[in-house]
């Protein structure tokens, strides 16, 4: 179906409606000329409402059910969304061994819960229309709070060399409380809490080479809890290991970056970050030799890779040019990703390629600017990634792993800035209608097994103002 037309709906009763309100408020407090305070103080309110007909696979089609003399009865999915988070961080610079260090700080406070409400009822319709005519079928309230503290020191050594140690602990509180329809007018209850104490420590280094170029490091430990998404089945192909543990690590980078007679930009670095017990997705057979998906720590990973950034500004070599720019920027990340061990019964997936990481991203342009006239065009081209911690071969039965393609994509976008208040962005994304898709699922919230294709062509325009 991909291959024959990427854009084609086979569902023209099924809507998305997302409604997302992110308001914040920033403060900011110079308390002398040493000591600054910031407090931010921002949430995010939503839904996202789904009307699906017919979740099984794409190759269904949407017909009239000719018992009924009408569609059938589409699904309702709602999520109610809300987050609250106020951030304070206070920076206090001081001298040492004759040069300015500073001090920061800080605390985070986070409120979040996820209302779900999924396999309802619904009408059968063909508009967009949120009416409940039966009972959700999954009816679950997520809480999550999270306590953070954060202290960091900037150690100026010497003129050329500092040193950064920091430290970072947090709280995370989970629940999840609600209920599950497993069979006819069966509505199991769940209920799930945990908790956890997470201190985590890092420490940077920069040295001064010359006045424009530096030389780094930096390591830090690394922590990602079992996530709600990892807990909740969204297919009836897929198995999660109730034994999930949670994921641990430390990246570890090395560079050199700055700055040549204003023409030129750089940072090149190396860099290497260890994912123990990773979760990821296996595929299986089961005793009758039907694929499914298994969801489980499959291993400690390890990627090693190289990151760099150019940018050239070429009007910098002619006099005159004050109002107008002319440059090109490039960045580059290889990937070198793989798992050194773990096993799922007898699947071994040590030297296995991990899932979802490209073998390579690379993003360039070029940029110019002529008085109040800005425009950009970008050019970027991700590699090859594999969807499952095995690497299996896709199937025409099982498309729901196996290789996602290269692809690139080309952008371009046009600013004007008038009335020195006011600037109006008009841009094109994916230029030249490249047919893509970035990766392969199989939950039912997208509609079965499958590719999820990139976007076609689109156009923006954003108007801004600045009182």
């Amino acid at each position: 179906m991909f291959a024959a037309n990427p854009r084609q709906s086979t569902r023209s009763r099924n809507y998305f409606n997302p409604i997302i309100n992110l308001p914040a408020l920033l403060f900011d407090y110079t308390i002398d000329s040493k000591t600054q305070l910031n407090v931010k103080a921002y949430s995010l309110l939503g839904q996202r409402n789904m009307v699906i007909a017919n979740p099984n696979l794409g190759t269904s089609g949407d017909t009239i059910n000719m018992s009924l003399g009408s569609y059938s009865a589409r699904q309702i999915n709602r999520d109610y969304y809300k987050s609250y988070t106020i951030d304070a961080r206070m920076i206090r610079k001081y001298n040492l061994f004759g040069h300015e260090s500073a001090l920061s700080g800080g605390v985070k406070y986070s409120n979040i819960s996820t209302d779900r409400k999924q396999s309802g009822t619904g009408t059968t319709g063909t508009d967009f229309d949120l009416t409940l005519t039966g009972d959700y079928g999954i009816n679950l309230l997520f809480k999550t709070i999270n306590y953070g503290a954060f202290l960091e020191n900037i150690f100026r050594i010497t003129n050329k060399l500092s040193v950064t140690p920091g430290i970072r602990y947090d709280y995370l509180k989970s629940t999840l409380n609600g209920t599950e329809h497993q069979v006819y007018n069966d509505y199991r209850p769940v209920s799930l809490s945990t908790s956890r104490n997470i201190l985590l420590g890092g420490i940077g280094t920069q040295y001064k080479i010359t006045e424009n170029i530096e030389m780094y490091g930096n390591y830090s430990q690394a922590y990602r809890p079992i996530l709600y998404s990892n807990l909740i089945i969204g297919s009836s192909t897929a198995v999660i290991d109730p034994n999930l543990k949670d994921a641990s690590g430390f990246n570890a980078d090395f560079g050199f970056r700055g700055t040549v007679k204003n023409i030129l930009n750089f940072d090149v670095s190396g860099y290497e970050l260890y994912y123990g017990n990773r979760i990821g997705n296996i595929t299986l057979t089961d005793s009758i030799g039907k694929p499914y998906t298994f969801t489980t720590n499959a291993g400690n990973a390890l990627t090693k890779g190289v990151e760099a950034f150019v940018e050239v500004d070429l009007l910098n070599f002619e006099k005159g040019h004050a109002n107008s720019g002319l440059s090109l920027f490039s960045s580059y990340a290889y990937n070198n990703a793989n798992y050194l061990n773990g096993k799922v019964g007898t699947v071994d997936l040590t030297r296995k390629i991990l899932e979802d990481v490209p073998q390579f991203v690379s993003r360039s342009g070029i940029h110019c600017t002529v008085k109040n006239i800005s425009a950009t065009l970008y050019y970027s081209i991700t590699g090859a990634s594999w969807s499952d911690a095995n690497n299996t071969v896709a199937t025409k039965t099982n498309p729901s792993v196996g290789y996602v393609p290269s692809y690139n994509i080309m952008d371009f976008a046009l600013g004007y800035k008038f009335l020195d208040k006011y600037n109006i962005r008009v841009g094109v994304n994916n230029l030249t209608d490249n047919k893509y898709f970035t990766r392969r699922t199989e939950t039912l919230v997208y509609l079965g097994k499958g590719v999820l294709p990139g976007d076609g062509r689109s156009v923006y325009v954003t108007l801004g103002a600045k009182l």
